[in-house]
């Protein structure tokens, strides 16, 4: 497989794995942050994420997915276009 085209799969990964994050931190905040805090209670090392007292962090977090979903699609649609690539890094 040439370059270009694990750069394009790559995004599209890219792509359904924010895609997902961003509703699951949308829809499910709470059971996000058990899954976060499950290191930490197993490994003692670490400390705990408190749950937030406001829902905008949670949305401020998806649209920050939903953002780097678009960037990561458009990324695989063109992958000549610098400037996705740049905005996603």
């Amino acid at each position: 497989m040439q370059p270009a085209q694990q750069f394009i799969w790559v995004m599209r990964i890219f792509t359904f794995v924010y895609s997902v994050g961003g509703l699951f931190f949308f829809f499910m905040p709470e059971e996000f942050f058990y899954l976060i805090n499950i290191g930490p209670r197993v490994f003692k090392t670490f400390e705990e994420i408190p749950m937030p007292s406001e829902r905008f962090w949670g949305v401020l977090a998806a649209g920050m997915m939903s953002m780097l979903a678009a960037l990561s699609f458009y990324s695989s649609l063109y992958p000549r276009v610098k400037s996705y690539i740049l905005m996603h890094a």
